[in-house]
């Protein structure tokens, strides 16, 4: 998945676009072999919840005497969470409600580009522009904003956290002349709904994102018209 800050044709209005892709792969123990359906879990869901803090606040904060550690996105876990299992909710009972939180850090200043000795660059290296972020589980929608409540699906669930945001390319700081680049930080969390299988062979279910290597944001580049 990806996002970008675009503008109009005089640079004066800013927003941000998104897009999003994935692809699931199911392995069975023979070519005939039907693999189950992912059933929903109706009365299951999972609230999260994302707050921002200072980068001193976060497990790895950044090291202010590097400049190649000068602000950037960075996403980590609340401390206390960790993957979990939960039951699968009925009709007529409570809904069944799992938290999620983490904590984040990234610029939120308006972005100010200024010439350089070497082309664009920032004003300041501490303000570099609006950032923002989404979540989802496994395929579905991406959601935008806080305290929100996704639904989950029996079975794994993977809820991903992503922040999108600029910081300084590490290349021309060498030449002090901090360009903007789009960085992108991530944290998924892993939720079962129901009893948990314990893998039995190939037959076993394994999700691979082909859109998200290694569990990690990629970005696409596009043209602009």
């Amino acid at each position: 998945m990806g996002a970008e800050l675009v503008s109009d044709a005089n640079h004066t209005t800013w927003d941000w676009e998104y897009s999003k892709d994935d692809i699931q792969f199911y392995i069975g123990e023979s070519r005939k072999e039907i693999p189950s359906l992912i059933e929903e879990a109706r009365w299951n869901k999972v609230n999260v919840n994302a707050t921002a803090v200072g980068s001193e606040d976060l497990g790895q904060a950044y090291n202010w005497t590097d400049f190649m550690d000068f602000p950037h996105p960075v996403a980590e876990p609340a401390k206390g969470v960790n993957q979990e299992s939960i039951e699968v909710g009925v009709e007529g009972a409570d809904t069944i409600i799992s938290d999620v939180e983490l904590i984040y850090n990234a610029s939120d200043m308006p972005l100010v580009l200024v010439s350089g000795a070497s082309g664009v660059m920032f004003r300041n290296v501490f303000e570099m522009g609006p950032s923002t972020y989404m979540w989802f589980v496994n395929n579905g929608p991406l959601e935008f904003g806080n305290h929100m409540s996704l639904n989950l699906s029996r079975g794994i669930n993977y809820v991903w956290f992503i922040v999108f945001g600029f910081k300084s390319d590490d290349r021309s700081l060498l030449y002090n002349n901090p360009s903007p680049s789009l960085q992108a930080d991530s944290v998924v969390f892993r939720l079962y709904v129901g009893e948990p299988v314990a893998p039995t062979g190939p037959s076993y279910i394994i999700f691979i994102s082909v859109s998200i290597l290694g569990l990690a944001a990629a970005l696409f580049v596009r043209r602009r018209k």
